[in-house]
């Protein structure tokens, strides 16, 4: 049994057990091999005319079929779905387990897709690591509220304008253009509002401020449609971590309305 490194992809070490198993055909002088498998991805690689992982395995196995074609060996792949209890496959797994502890290094070459996944994911890791420890201190209402952890920024498949995305960002962020907001990176001296209240946050214009809350009836019905909680923040804070582009379009028509950017 051989054991390859740890960073090598499942996709690979399928791919490479094919290899040795297409290579023991050619060995042996056998007419016919039948080789299963229950990774289709790998098939489907080899069935392919291009190779679009750019894994290095894909054509080596194809120039080893050539080989085995070309001495009179015919090799047949089967597909079988893993984890069905097809009792062959079963037991294959258990030796694949046990290869981990009891396996053999081979002179393996991990193909530097591999690589490059185990660089980029460690990369991210840290990256998520160092952010998160940052929460305590910086950003406190965006990691307790807002933060989902995906490879792919919340906006990705919407179509919204760049003004409203940047709005929508301020707003979660916690940091936006309206006096509470600004009063804590001491940039105005006063966080009130005009109408009186000791505060002007985006809440208080939505829902409290009479000089603003007529424009936001829309948002506040759209808002009140997502979330069910009763307290405002709660609502607010589940709707702007995954917006809708509804509700993108009537955050940037509501701060037009209040002659706001927000």
């Amino acid at each position: 049994m051989y054991r390859l490194p740890s960073y090598t992809s499942i996709f690979s070490a399928e791919a490479y057990a094919i290899y040795i198993a297409v290579t023991i055909s050619i060995d042996k002088n056998l007419q016919k091999a039948t080789i299963v498998s229950d990774s289709l991805s790998v098939l489907h690689a080899l069935n392919g005319h291009h190779n679009s992982t750019n894994n290095y395995l894909i054509p080596l196995i194809r120039s080893v079929l050539e080989e085995a074609k070309s001495k009179g060996t015919e090799i047949q792949f089967i597909w079988v779905p893993s984890h069905c209890g097809v009792t062959s496959n079963e037991k294959a797994d258990q030796l694949a387990k046990q290869a981990i502890i009891k396996g053999i290094e081979s002179n393996f070459k991990v193909p530097y897709s591999d690589i490059c996944a185990v660089i980029k994911y460690k990369i991210t890791e840290n990256f998520y690591q160092h952010i998160v420890s940052l929460s305590d201190v910086k950003g406190s209402y965006f990691f307790s509220h807002i933060f989902n952890r995906a490879a792919k920024p919340w906006y990705f498949r919407l179509k919204i304008s760049r003004d409203a995305i940047v709005m929508v960002n301020r707003l979660r962020s916690d940091h936006y253009n309206l006096n509470r907001s600004l009063h804590r990176k001491n940039l105005i001296d006063n966080p009130s509002c005009p109408c009186g209240d000791p505060k002007q946050d985006i809440l208080h214009l939505i829902y409290e401020c009479p000089y603003s809350r007529n424009y936001a009836l829309f948002l506040r019905r759209t808002i009140d449609r997502i979330m069910l909680y009763s307290d405002c923040l709660s609502k607010f804070s589940h709707a702007i971590a995954n917006p809708t582009e509804k509700l993108c379009r009537l955050i940037l028509s509501f701060s037009k309305s209040c002659s706001r950017q927000f």
